[in-house]
């Protein structure tokens, strides 16, 4: 099975330099923000590359609006190049953009990601909360040219949205160790990435020193990435993406929540997939889980989740996810649902 990589990747503020080797076929670009990214001062080191200082979009709650990507496109036909600055929902819109353009003619694509953990910046998926369904598209054209990993720009995230990040990017790991489509290179590159991230990063500097290596961050995010775009994800993402619909929280939450009793449940059920997986890295993985746990959107999902009919109807939801259908077994719903209630109890 071949494996989908980005093209180039750049650390710190030397990676802009990226851009410098593609300035011949760079004439017209767009840079798309939310509003909360660092957008000003991306803009600034943009301008002083390029020859015409790129065009802003900034997107707000009408991120979730499918026919924008359309209205874009009619006005902006011109362009050929663009830059996604953001988290995972401003990179995902980017990607159906690039790829209205694509269809089209060529144009090249580069990821400054804010936020690292879901490793939307080096995935072939594009997830969009539209106001009515979650909208999933894999595609390999959403591989971008090139990503920069701006420490400014990801510091600027929270310590909580950060350690979160840790562990969705965990899940990404571990899913691709019980996914149908694992396959030998993927199961060297999550275990040898999870274990150089927690040989590296203490647990009590992460949550009580505050201590993030940003370029071992931007590595577990990227790595994770590969892992999700060529295993796709498993049982935790389902139950995750089904919270997101059914609480309104967002991703990385959901993500937090699900992760201790899902790789419990996992350790029984699929024990000769996970052996290669240290006890050092599970505990390691409880006791982060368990601080983050302590979020208020997270306590809310705990008065919910001793309530039959919620759990049921969380699950029957999770079982239509794509990614519920790319774990490599049949779920046992019940002992699933035993760890669920118990282990957040």
């Amino acid at each position: 099975m071949y494996q989908n990589f980005s093209r180039k990747i750049g650390f710190g503020s030397k990676g802009y330099s990226l851009f410098l080797k593609e300035l011949k076929s760079i004439k017209k670009v767009i840079l798309i923000s939310g509003s909360k990214s660092d957008y000003k001062n991306v803009l600034n080191k943009l301008n002083k590359i390029f020859k015409k200082k790129p065009k802003h979009i900034m997107l707000k709650k009408n991120r979730g609006n499918l026919n924008l990507i359309n209205n874009i496109y009619a006005q902006n036909k011109n362009i050929d190049t663009i830059i996604a600055l953001g988290g995972g929902s401003i990179i995902d819109f980017s990607k159906r953009l690039v790829l209205k353009f694509k269809n089209h003619k060529k144009i090249k694509f580069y990821i400054l990601p804010t936020l690292l953990g879901s490793g939307a910046e080096t995935s072939i998926s594009s997830i969009i909360n539209t106001p009515s369904e979650k909208d999933i598209v894999v595609n390999e054209n959403f591989l971008p040219d090139g990503i920069v990993y701006d420490e400014n720009l990801i510091n600027t995230a929270s310590k909580l949205s950060l350690l979160m990040g840790i562990l969705d990017a965990f899940s990404h790991c571990i899913d691709s160790l019980t996914s149908i489509n694992k396959n030998y290179y993927l199961n060297f590159l999550s275990v040898e990435t999870l274990n150089s991230f927690i040989n590296k990063n203490s647990l009590n500097s992460l949550i009580n020193k505050n201590k993030f290596n940003y370029f071992d961050l931007a590595i577990l995010s990227f790595n994770g990435g590969i892992a999700q775009s060529n295993a796709g994800s498993g049982i935790c993402h389902a139950l995750t993406h089904s919270a997101e619909k059914i609480l309104n929280i967002n991703h990385s939450e959901g993500i937090s929540f699900f992760i201790r009793p899902v790789l419990k449940y996992l350790l029984i059920k699929n024990k000769r997939d996970l052996k290669v997986l240290d006890k050092k890295l599970l505990r390691y993985i409880s006791k982060l889980a368990q601080y983050t746990n302590k979020d208020d959107n997270l306590k809310r999902i705990k008065s919910l989740i001793y309530k039959e009919t919620f759990i049921d109807n969380l699950i029957d939801k999770s079982k239509n996810d794509i990614c519920w259908k790319l774990y490599n077994k049949n779920v046992d719903i019940k002992l699933l649902k035993n760890f669920i209630k118990n282990e957040n109890s």
